[in-house]
């Protein structure tokens, strides 16, 4: 009995054994698998890692060729902006350069008309400005003065209050105008003009006066009344025509 039961035990002892020997080999299987699934999974995950990092790398990379894609679509589009102003400014120039060229053409002809127009007013200009001075030159001086007299009133200097209004105006406006008429500008020469052409008048006038008072002097049976009178009007008639021969007019 007991050696039945030493086999028994034995027999349960060597099953058991048994058992735990093929737990153990399938614990070092499943301890391999296990390592190998590890590995994978490991290895799985740097790839994955890898590749996440790659594709960051290019999701930056694509961010930042976007951006400077975008900048120089901008730079681009502002050199064409650019380039279009400058045309329009070139041509703007070119038309205005065009315009400027007919502009100095038509300038030219009508300068050489005006030349030619201002040539012949020139002349005629000329042939007017000497029947002016024909017309202006100073009157003869009375032969009623003394050569004394004559003397006297020139070294009185022309002094306006020996005559009366309007002559003395008429004396005042020709002692403040300039003497040399050609030098001149065209206003101040159509002043000379005018001042020296109302002094003739008014010496002729003043002559008139005094060839009137003649005759009747001559006419008279008291001819020493009219002395004065003409003596008067011989100096005023003196000493506009003084003054009128100090302009210096072209010959």
């Amino acid at each position: 009995m007991d050696k039945e039961n030493s086999r028994a035990a034995l027999a349960a002892i060597a099953a058991l054994q048994k058992q735990i020997k093929m737990l153990e080999d399938e614990n070092c299987l499943l301890e391999e698998e296990y390592n190998s699934v590890s590995k994978q999974i490991s290895e799985r995950k740097a790839k994955f890692e890898e590749r996440e990092t790659t594709l960051n790398t290019a999701r930056s990379n694509a961010k930042q060729m976007l951006h400077n894609t975008n900048l120089s679509i901008q730079k681009i589009s502002g050199e064409r902006d650019e380039n279009q102003r400058l045309k329009d400014h070139i041509d703007e120039m070119d038309n205005a350069i065009k315009e400027e060229v007919i502009k100095q053409k038509k300038l030219k002809i009508m300068n050489r008309k005006l030349k030619s127009s201002l040539n012949d007013i020139m002349e005629k200009n000329e042939e007017y400005e000497s029947i002016i001075f024909d017309i202006i030159a100073p009157p003869p001086i009375s032969t009623h003065l003394l050569e004394n007299e004559i003397i006297l009133v020139q070294y009185s200097e022309n002094d306006p209050k020996l005559l009366p209004s309007p002559l003395s105006e008429i004396l005042e406006t020709m002692q403040k105008l300039p003497k040399l008429y050609c030098l001149q500008n065209p206003d101040t020469k159509k002043e000379i003009i005018n001042v020296v052409y109302h002094a003739k008048e008014a010496a002729t006038e003043i002559r008139s006066k005094i060839s009137h008072l003649e005759k009747r002097k001559f006419s008279s049976c008291s001819p020493r009344k009219f002395d004065s009178q003409i003596h008067k009007l011989s100096v005023q008639l003196l000493i506009l025509s003084n003054e009128m021969k100090k302009f210096q007019f072209p010959q």
